[in-house]
């Protein structure tokens, strides 16, 4: 089992790192998006409906996050396989919904790293740019060529280092909290699993409300923040069907952003 667990970590890593070189550094067919490399990852490791939910609940997450000028947001490519990857390997552990629950909640902390990663790296790679200039001034052409793919070999190993410490650290967070459960009982338990799914089907309102603030509509996603929780404890207390509270958690917030909008127009 920990053989396998450390084979299928290290072959997200490599996929991983590549689809992530799609983003910026090659090709760029949309291959890194969350939808596309959180599936490739669900395909992998022979769990292609749990990639796709976990890539479809990131991509509306960070729908509104646009690398537009200095904007250096989250690595969400990179995220998408961590997130797709510790969903399926914690399978052995936990049941589908408290998996796609504890991946998403970890890989939301773990994306300031990836910010991190990505200005160190831009900034490795504007220095290899310079040194690329200063061989073409002095005629060394064969470097120029070397420093170039030598940024692209810099892009794929940030993508594999993190996916690889990304994917070990949560993997190992869920086994401690899967041995506190032992204890406790309480991660395990009847209420918290239909908790989790109540909150994978609901998470789908924050990537509307994600969207709609990509619209600049006004009040678009932090209607649907508080429209989210709202719902979700409105489901767990009075045992409302997830599908209604789902209905509510949706339509509430477009009433209210359709009324504002309106008022404005007036």
């Amino acid at each position: 089992m920990l053989l396998t667990s450390v084979t299928d970590i290290l072959m997200i890593s490599v996929v991983g790192g590549l689809l992530s070189l799609d983003s910026v550094a090659v090709f760029q067919v949309m291959l890194s998006q969350p939808l596309i490399a959180a599936t490739l990852i669900g395909l992998l490791l022979d769990n292609p409906q749990l990639g796709l939910l976990t890539g479809a609940l990131l991509q509306l997450l960070w729908i509104s996050y646009v690398p537009a000028g200095a904007v250096v947001p989250s690595d969400n490519s990179i995220l998408a396989c961590i997130c797709s990857g510790t969903a399926i390997l914690s399978l052995h552990f936990w049941s589908p919904a408290v998996a796609v629950l504890f991946s998403l909640v970890l890989v939301v902390m773990f994306a300031p790293a990836t910010v991190w990663a990505d200005v160190w790296v831009r900034q490795l790679n504007n220095q290899l740019a310079l040194s690329a200039d200063i061989s073409v001034l002095q005629g060394h052409l064969g470097a120029v060529t070397l420093k170039h793919l030598s940024g692209i070999l810099i892009f794929f190993l940030k993508g594999f280092t993190l996916i690889l410490i990304g994917t070990t650290l949560i993997l190992l967070l869920e086994k401690g909290l899967l041995y506190l459960s032992t204890q406790i009982s309480f991660f395990t338990s009847p209420g918290f699993v239909r908790f989790a799914g109540v909150f994978n089907s609901l998470f789908l309102t924050i990537g509307v409300g994600s969207a709609l603030h990509l619209l600049k509509i006004p009040g678009g996603l932090s209607n649907f923040f508080i429209a989210f929780f709202l719902c979700l404890f409105l489901v767990e207390g009075l045992k409302l069907p997830p599908e209604m509270g789902l209905v509510v958690a949706i339509g509430v917030p477009l009433l209210k952003i359709r009324r504002t909008w309106k008022g404005k127009q007036q």
